[in-house]
């Protein structure tokens, strides 16, 4: 792994992924109410929450940018939104018990697999 990866594997990115799982494995339920929460009758997402949404993802696109410095600035977005996405869909099966139709893989060593190989790809 190259080195400015492996700082940030090893940083914030992979911290906060492994604490998003950790919550949906552990506290399944309160996860679920802040993560899965449909409004409902297609109510609008309140502006807060967006703005919690937004500033979340904003430190999801600043270590993104720090690995692929010559990025646009709409690669970055897409790039956060399609890690944190990944991330997600990880949880999910992993808060719904769902991975066991894959075979015996541990949801941690998924997520490091996706982070590594991701972000080396990303690096370029």
């Amino acid at each position: 792994m190259k080195a400015s990866v492996q700082a940030l594997h090893n940083g914030s990115c992979t911290t906060w992924a492994s604490a998003y799982l950790a919550l949906a494995r552990e506290q399944t339920a309160l996860w679920q109410m802040v993560f899965m929460h449909r409004m409902q009758k297609a109510a609008p997402v309140p502006d807060w929450y967006q703005q919690r949404t937004a500033s979340l993802f904003a430190r999801v696109e600043r270590q993104m940018a720090r690995l692929a410095e010559g990025q646009s600035d709409s690669a970055i977005h897409l790039a956060a939104r399609t890690l944190w996405s990944s991330v997600h869909g990880i949880a999910v099966l992993a808060a719904e018990n769902k991975l066991d139709v894959a075979g015996d893989v541990d949801e941690q060593a998924m997520l490091d697999s996706l982070l590594e190989n991701y972000l080396n790809s990303w690096a370029g």
